[in-house]
């Protein structure tokens, strides 16, 4: 029982940082109660509501550059990889 309450505080606590390294994660990437409380942060705090805002934005850009004829959009693996190591690197 102590560890469900001690993840339900941690899902209720969470930072902005938290939740927005979650935010950019796949949902299936993480349990249902991180996805919740990740949405509870957003909903409470201003800042995490509009840097979601300008994350759906992007996006949503994105996706319109991808079906434009001739424009090549996305990452190759290897930066993929440098990312993906700098986030878990806290850097």
């Amino acid at each position: 029982m102590k560890s469900a309450l001690h993840n339900l505080w941690h899902a209720l606590s969470m930072r902005c940082e938290e939740a927005d390294r979650l935010r950019s994660l796949p949902d299936e990437d993480f349990p249902r109660l991180l996805r919740w409380g990740a949405a509870f942060h957003t909903v409470l705090c201003k800042s995490c509501r509009n840097a979601k805002r300008q994350l759906e934005r992007l996006q949503s850009t994105l996706q319109g550059l991808e079906r434009e004829p001739g424009v090549a959009v996305g990452l190759s693996p290897e930066a993929r990889a440098r990312i993906a190591k700098s986030i878990e690197e806290g850097v």
